[in-house]
């Protein structure tokens, strides 16, 4: 009885271990999309449709529940009776029990129950195999086996074994007081009936007993495994719980290197830059790399590297005293978030690009987006601001108001805080401002109501490129042209100019590099795979602001054929249908067709859709795969086609 109940465990242990490797990391995946963060991740975890990405698995641990309960019910009914010809019913081939040597013991085994044995072990094994069954997923962003993720890999592994050996133990002890139970119960029943015990029906009772629990055993401890799996997802979560303090206590100290390393070279002259917003703040990056690459040795954050631990590692691996400028981007998830990047890097110069719908999901409020934004403004000693951006203008004039207020409050040391309404490059470089006590605001956008210092105007496009002017007040007019496409990418371009001049690089060398600078990839860049087809790809966490500009853009396509792939937006709380159904209008307005991905924003994109005109023209796939699959069919003619937004891996698969 207990090597068969060794044998069933190790089987079904084996094979649960088998459905685990199956897996691939996706989970691990998943933890890795929400920064280790356990909060964000269970709020992926519990949205309905990730729920159901495992879907077989809850189908099996339903057919193996009732399994087990109707074995259950047949095991009382036959306990009940105590049924000694429990064996005959079932010696369906007549062959008596044999003996096998194994391990030198000597094991008897009846052959009619090992048949009733190996059907339930292959009942299971194939239900452990269905189980195993779910949805694939391309998924842009690999999994990267940093030593964070190895950390976590091993302790979930860790608590899913140790759930799966508890469970074989307790199981075990269940099962063997089982038939402690009911062994002293037939004893008892046959002394009051027969005043003693019969041997041969004894032992064939015990037989029996033990036939019926090691079934109910395999019953029971595969439901357990399944259930088990059935839970990697909160184990998953779980396992980031348990090791969030430990990892907090490893990213502080790469913090702290990263912190008093920026503190040390800004000693031998380390100039660091910080670029905050809603949106812009790669491209921003991009280009202000670019242009002052034509003077400066520069180092910028890599890719989308803006949260502490990112800028730590770029810090910590990449930043040396060979470089001169830093350029740090810096995101904003949670409230505080800017300031713990501001402590780590200490920016001279913040820039704050745009504020808008992006995380009201963790924010609630455009207000409270806007306060977290600003702190770079206010840390920072010199602040570019765009006041095209209401809420940007806003809490500038708030910034104002509250820096008189204290003043008012102050015998000594007052706050002296000057918005540039001119620039003289004699009177204002960076050296002077770094070595007095003012803080600087240098403004720019195309609102000329609000008296921007650096005003961009003239915008439009020819032969593919875009061609447009910036006027500093009392320095000077200056033209340039450039192959990226967008207001809102010329926006960003604009702060590039202005900082570059700023820091002294010339006309002539930011014209050269304006000119052949090419889009951030995924950001409004042109492929033209053939002459019958133009595609702008601006798949990149798209916004309302940046998705409106990308309309212009391709409405000014007058000889092509139009058509827009698009998912819609997230993470905007209780804007996203209302800022999707508009969307979905303006869509209609300038283009042929368009091709809705996904389930999430569908229904507010269609009624948008069809608010204009009752237009009809749109085709609805599940993933960008079926778009791509469908384009051939629509591109007939000259055809300009827009990618505009495409969902990160861990909103919708």
């Amino acid at each position: 009885m207990l090597f068969c109940i060794y044998i069933s465990f190790l089987t079904i242990f084996l094979y649960s271990i088998w459905v685990f490797i199956l897996d691939k990391d996706y989970l691990l995946h998943m933890a890795q999309l929400h920064n280790y963060r356990h909060f964000e991740y269970k709020r992926w975890l519990f949205n309905i449709n990730n729920l159901l990405i495992y879907k077989n698995r809850y189908i099996s641990l339903t057919i193996s529940f009732l399994i087990f309960l109707s074995l259950n019910i047949i095991s009382k009914f036959f306990l009940e009776h105590q049924l000694t010809n429990f064996s005959s019913l079932l010696n369906i081939f007549k062959i008596e029990p044999f003996k096998l040597e194994i391990l030198k013991l000597e094991i008897t085994f009846d052959f009619n129950f090992l048949l009733i044995y190996l059907f339930f072990i292959f009942i299971y094994l194939y239900i452990f195999y269905f189980s195993s069954k779910r949805k694939s997923h391309n998924i842009k962003k690999p999994l990267v086996y940093t030593k964070r993720a190895i950390r976590l890999k091993i302790l979930y592994w860790f608590l899913f074994l140790g759930i799966l050996i508890l469970g074989f133990f307790a199981i075990k002890s269940i099962i063997f007081e089982a038939i402690d139970v009911n062994i002293n119960n037939f004893k008892k029943n046959i002394i009051e009936i027969y005043s003693e015990i019969n041997n041969e029906n004894y032992n064939i009772f015990i037989k029996n007993l033990y036939y019926i629990y090691l079934i109910n055993f395999i019953s029971l401890y595969s439901f357990f495994s399944i259930f088990v799996l059935s839970l990697t997802p909160l184990i998953m979560y779980f396992a980031q719980f348990f090791i969030y303090p430990f990892e907090n206590l490893i990213n502080k100290k790469f913090y702290n290197l990263a912190k008093n390393k920026i503190f040390e070279l800004k000693k031998k002259g380390l100039l660091v830059i910080g670029i905050t917003g809603s949106y812009g703040k790669t491209s921003t990056k991009f280009y202000l790399k670019t242009i002052l690459e034509r003077k400066y040795n520069v180092l910028a954050s890599e890719a989308s590297y803006n949260t502490p631990m990112g800028l730590s590692k770029n810090i910590n691996e990449r930043l040396n005293e060979n470089y001169q400028i830093f350029i740090s981007e810096m995101g904003a998830r949670y409230k505080n978030n800017i300031d713990e990047l501001v402590n780590l890097c200490n920016p001279d110069i913040g820039i704050l690009t745009a504020v808008g719908p992006a995380h009201l999901e963790t924010f609630k409020t455009l207000e409270n987006i806007a306060n977290e934004k600003f702190k770079l403004i206010k840390k920072s000693k010199i602040g570019f601001i765009n006041i095209d951006n209401d809420y940007i203008y806003k809490k500038l004039q708030n910034y104002i108001e509250d820096i008189n207020k204290e003043n008012l409050n102050k015998k000594d040391k007052k706050t002296e805080l000057i918005v540039l309404e001119k620039f003289d490059p004699q009177l204002i470089n960076i050296n002077s401002i770094l070595n007095n006590n003012i803080k600087y605001i240098f403004t720019y956008g195309e609102n000329v109501n609000r008296k921007p210092l650096i005003l961009f105007k003239n915008v439009y496009i020819e032969k593919d490129k875009s061609i447009f002017e910036i006027e500093i007040n009392e320095f000077g007019n200056f033209k340039f042209e450039t192959e990226l496409l967008g207001k809102h990418l010329i926006q960003n371009l604009v702060v590039a100019v202005g900082i570059s001049f700023f820091l002294n690089v010339s006309y002539n060398d930011i014209f050269e590099v304006i000119k052949n600078i090419k889009p951030v990839e995924h950001r409004l860049s042109i492929i033209k795979p053939n002459e019958m087809l133009l595609i702008l790809d601006d798949a990149y966490n798209s916004n309302p602001h940046s998705a409106k500009a990308a309309l212009d853009v391709i409405s000014g396509f007058k000889d092509r054929k139009k058509i827009v792939v698009t998912p819609g937006f997230i993470e905007l709380g209780k804007f996203q249908y209302k800022e999707n159904k508009n969307f979905g209008r303006l869509i209609s307005q300038c283009v042929d067709f368009a091709i809705f991905v996904g389930k999430t924003n569908r229904k507010a994109l269609i009624e948008g859709y069809k608010s204009y005109n009752n237009n009809e023209n749109f085709y609805l796939v599940d993933n960008l795969n079926e778009a791509s699959k469908l384009l051939p069919k629509l591109v007939n003619s000259k055809t300009v086609v827009l990618f505009e937004n495409d969902l990160p891996d861990n909103y919708e698969n």
